[in-house]
Order: C-alpha cells, then structure tokens, then sequence
C-alpha cells in the first residue's frame, strides 16, 4: 500500500497528471469525505494534535517537514481564469500568495526530496489529498475552503502561513455563508484534515520500526538491481558477472551481499576506502545513483551489519483506502469552433478535462 501511494503521489506531484492518476486521486478523496461526519463548521474553530508521547521525536521531525515543505499547496491551483470573479476565490488565492513569502519555506528541501525518504502511509493520505484538491479547485472548492480553515486553526504545530492566514480564511467563510454555500461540505473539509492530521500525530507516538544496517543495505540493493542490470557485465564476482548477480538480487540480495563481503570491492577496517564506496561517492562512476542517506547505508553495513538504523515503515495505513481505478468521465463534445472550444478550455480545471481538439489546434499551428 506505501509503494502505492508513493506512486500517486509522484504523479501528482507533477503539474500536468496523467489521467488515471488524477481519477484515483479523485476517487480516494470523494471515499475520505465520505468517511467523514456530516457536520458544520462551529464557532470555536482552534483545534491541536497531540504529541506530548512523542518523545523520540527529532527536530524537524521528516514527516512533519514533508507536510510543511508542501506549503498551502492545495489553494495553488485557485488562480484559474474560470475562478477569477469569484470573492471566496479571490480570498483564497490571496493567502496562498502571502504564503509564499514566509521564512519558514527558506531552506526547506523539495517535495521530491522525500520520494526515497521513510515517509508513512498515513503521512502519504494526507499530502495526496492536499494535491488531489490542487488539482480539482472547481470540483471541490467548499472542502477547499474547509481544509483551509483547518489548517490555519491548527494550533501548536507552526505551518508555512501568512500571520493573517485565519483571519483571511474567516473572511472567506463569512463571504461563503453570505451566498449560502453547501456548509455541510465545507465541514467535512475541516473534519478530513484534522482526521489525518491526528493519524500522523498517533503514528508519530510509535518510533520507526528499526532494521539491522544488514537489512537497511539489502533494501537499497533490491530496489537498485532491476535498474543496474545491463550496465556491469564486465564485473566478475566469483565468476559471475554483477549483470547475473542483479538477476537474483532484486528478489532476494542475500548471496549477493555475502560475496561483496568477502570481496576486493569492500574493506571492513576502513569503509571509507572500499572500492563499493568509492564508485558510490562523488567522482566514482555511480556518483548521483544513490542518495546520501542509500551511500550511508552501504557504509554502514561493512562496518558493522548487524547494528541497527532506522528503516522504511512497513505498517499497514490506519485507515484502508481504495485505489482502484474509477470509470472514466463521459467525453465532452468535440466543440464547434473556436469561440466553443475557447470556453471548454476557461472550464476545464485539470489535463483530464481539456478537450482534445485543443491539442489537435497547438499540432497545427507548430505545422
């Protein structure tokens, strides 16, 4: 389920989709709503999470700092042409502009930094419904408004907001209130952020499972091998070329890793100098195949295999959600012409949505 979900999220991530992955992402939001109580946005909006047990946390914290990396992300897809007369949009979209100034963005690593980091899934919920909502900003735009005023309430845990953001976010609802927007939606956007936001708060109670460096090495070498092979068939390993050993090592990377122990490619006395390391670090033909933290688990495994560092988390999500792909939208009508496909275009909120003959018109103009 974690690989799943870090799959979506690369796909995301991306500011134009592909298709079925904004179709899951969709899907997986409207079942978390749905899971949500039908209730309403009350007068005491100020809410926190608990992390008081969790003592082993380190500052900053990398799940918190992958949700804090993503900024208001979720209000960045507001600035549509078909949502520019719009008062709560307009609002909206001013905060996610003042959010773009704050100190606390400065220094603070990519979102693709994390895709190889231990990210949990219940870290992974709710970053991909921030992006599903970046995505669907029509769709969705009272659970937009919902999430919103979560975050900006949430006290306790400082998130990458304008000072004003809560107050901009109550502007927003009173304007939303005064055209009698659907509150019951706007609620259960509140309620889907502050449950996913105690998940992780109740996940982050309990340490990372911790794997011997033995283990931690053995996962950088399956996920690598697959892609390795072809490129070492001039290597010789106990008679065998690493191209043949890549063969196995992608399942299990045991016999593997018992031949480089013992082989001229590592030094246990002085990793440093291990000729494995040494294609791994900077100027080596590997430099830029593995990240920092994969060449210090390679290091750490010829010094000492049997310590312990901290792993992927192979737990279960807390809450079980469905990813199977749903049907695909009715096709909209080709558009009769210029002005009708101006329109279909205005309309459309993501790539899932543009009309094809868009695509057709920008082939013929490069011709």
């Amino acid at each position: 389920m974690a690989e799943s979900l870090k799959a979506l999220f690369t796909e995301l991530l991306r500011p134009c989709p592909p298709r079925d992955a904004l179709l899951r992402g969709r899907r997986q939001l409207e079942d978390a709503l749905n899971q949500q109580p039908d209730s309403t946005v009350g007068p005491s909006l100020e809410w926190s999470i608990d992390l008081s047990e969790a003592e082993h946390l380190k500052a900053p914290n990398l799940q918190l700092q992958f949700i804090q990396g993503l900024g208001a992300v979720w209000l960045s897809g507001l600035g549509q042409p078909a949502l520019a007369t719009g008062i709560v949009e307009g609002i909206l979209f001013q905060l996610y502009c003042r959010s773009l100034d704050q100190d606390e963005l400065i220094g603070m690593k990519p979102p693709n930094y994390f895709h190889d980091q231990p990210i949990r899934s219940s870290t992974f919920q709710l970053v991909l419904t921030l992006l599903t909502l970046r995505h669907y900003p029509q769709s969705f735009l009272p659970e937009i408004l919902g999430v919103t005023l979560a975050a900006c309430s949430l006290t306790g845990l400082r998130m990458p907001l304008p000072k004003d953001a809560r107050e901009l976010a109550l502007e927003a609802l009173n304007e939303a209130r005064s055209q009698d927007w659907d509150e019951h939606r706007i609620g259960r956007g509140t309620a889907l952020y502050q449950c996913l936001m105690r998940n992780i708060a109740a996940d982050l109670k309990d340490p990372l499972p911790l794997l011997s460096h033995h283990d931690a090495f053995a996962e950088v070498i399956r996920k690598k091998a697959r892609g390795a092979k072809g490129y070492h068939a001039h290597i010789r390993l106990e008679g065998k070329s690493l191209d043949e050993w890549f063969d196995e090592a992608s399942i299990d990377p045991e016999k593997l890793m018992t031949a480089l122990a013992s082989s001229r490619f590592v030094e246990a006395t002085c990793p440093n100098r291990s000729k494995l390391i040494q294609a791994m670090d900077f100027g080596g033909p590997m430099f830029g195949v593995f990240d920092d933290n994969e060449r210090t688990r390679a290091k750490s495994w010829i010094e000492d295999p049997s310590d312990i560092s901290r792993g992927p988390d192979p737990r279960p999500p807390a809450t079980a959600v469905e990813t199977s792909v749903i049907p695909p939208l009715a096709p909209k009508p080709s558009p009769s012409g210029l002005r009708e496909l101006f329109h279909q275009l205005i309309h459309s909120e993501n790539p899932a949505e543009s009309p094809e003959e868009s695509r057709r018109l920008i082939r013929r103009i490069h011709r």
